[in-house]
């Protein structure tokens, strides 16, 4: 595939990331051994990059006693065929996401983002302005336990 060939994949593939433009209101559950141990209230913004090669997500979270400014530049990589997203915030995780979509289900698998070593996420239009999703982490991939439940609310449905 020639770069022109490889550059229309991108821009194709990512017209899917148009549904998270915006801001969102997130609220839900933290978790621990099955336990809600402290609740999650954040906004998320997602635009694009000049080009539309790549998104930005801005997160602004409130995760029980932690506050969490963080950045992902989420694009699509032809090599990989899945968007991928290098992660940073303001508590020094540095890490990267793998991003794809799968059966109406964006699934994030990842490490080092937002102070865990392997993360994962599986999350869910309900409508054009709810999204639902369920977060995993673990230390060895092998054993995951559940971290957060939450709803994204865009626009007029944040409540």
């Amino acid at each position: 595939m020639n770069n022109i060939d490889l550059a229309a994949e991108q821009q194709q593939q990512n017209k899917k990331l148009e549904v998270f433009l915006g801001k969102w209101h997130t609220a839900g559950d933290i978790y621990e051994d099955n336990q809600v141990t402290g609740t999650v209230d954040a906004t998320d913004t997602y635009e694009w990059l000049p080009g539309q090669y790549a998104m930005i997500h801005y997160a602004d979270s409130n995760m029980g006693k932690l506050i969490i400014h963080g950045i992902e530049i989420i694009g699509y990589d032809p090599s990989r065929k899945a968007y991928y997203g290098p992660f940073f915030d303001d508590q020094g995780s540095a890490g990267w996401e793998e991003i794809k979509f799968e059966n109406n289900t964006w699934i994030w698998n990842g490490v080092n983002v937002m102070g865990v070593k392997y993360h994962r996420c599986r999350a869910s239009f309900q409508d054009k302005n709810t999204i639902t999703a369920i977060h995993d982490h673990s230390h060895d991939q092998i054993s995951w336990k559940k971290w957060m439940d939450i709803t994204l609310r865009k626009g007029n449905n944040q409540g």
